[in-house]
């Protein structure tokens, strides 16, 4: 029995075939464009604001966002999308897809990177990563990592050294995505603001036991 934080590791490899399309497409719009807001903190979390003339929808467009959502969240776990903001436009080609095996795996990264640091066994990582993109004369697509202890545990030396070496790696791994798939696929979507959150147990041995190479003992 897995501790509930422990996420469902299935092979990436299973995606293979399996991608996400562009807002355009999930929302349906055939002319103008629309304002998207997800956000699950909200009563109502999916708001979509079409503009004069926009042709779609808008019940239609608010379930296929719920559920496109929910097919991320679930490929991408431990992480769950926390916010979206967007500006959806009609398209005028064919637009980028989500490449859901590329991003599941690099996501599953951030799970068992932090398995390596002994000095944070037992503990519970928060973990926000996002991304927002470029306005004015800027051109790259600004990628942000944010962890911390759960809770309101301190850091001793050696955990907070583990954790800035943590902070470091998923950094670079988060930066790589938003450069690649997800950056073009926020792009061609129309994304403006766009975040990831996680609660991770450092538990190396339930984490193996999630990928399928060892087994818990039995109680």
């Amino acid at each position: 029995m897995f501790h509930a934080l422990t996420p469902n590791l299935g092979d990436p490899l299973l995606l293979a075939e399996a991608s996400l399309p562009a807002l355009q497409e999930v929302l349906g719009i055939h002319r103008g464009e629309a304002k998207v807001t997800y956000d699950p903190t909200l009563k109502n979390p999916v708001r979509i604001r079409p503009a004069p003339g926009t042709i779609l929808d808008a019940e239609e467009a608010r379930n296929r966002l719920s559920e496109m959502i929910g097919t991320l969240s679930t490929a991408a776990a431990p992480f769950e999308v926390s916010f979206l903001k967007a500006r959806v436009r009609q398209a005028n080609r064919e637009p980028y897809p989500l490449d859901l095996m590329r991003v599941a795996a690099g996501l599953q990264l951030f799970f068992l990177r932090a398995q390596h640091h002994n000095e944070l066994i037992g503990d519970t990582l928060e973990v926000d990563v996002s991304l927002s993109m470029p306005k004015g004369d800027a051109k790259d697509v600004r990628a942000y990592v944010d962890c911390r202890l759960a809770g309101d545990k301190s850091a001793d030396r050696e955990k907070q050294q583990a954790l800035e070496e943590y902070y470091a790696a998923v950094q670079a791994y988060w930066s790589r995505l938003c450069r690649t798939d997800l950056g073009c696929w926020a792009l061609e979507s129309g994304i403006g603001e766009f975040r990831m959150t996680a609660r991770v147990l450092v538990d190396p041995r339930e984490a193996l036991s999630a990928i399928g190479l060892s087994r818990p003992a039995a109680a």
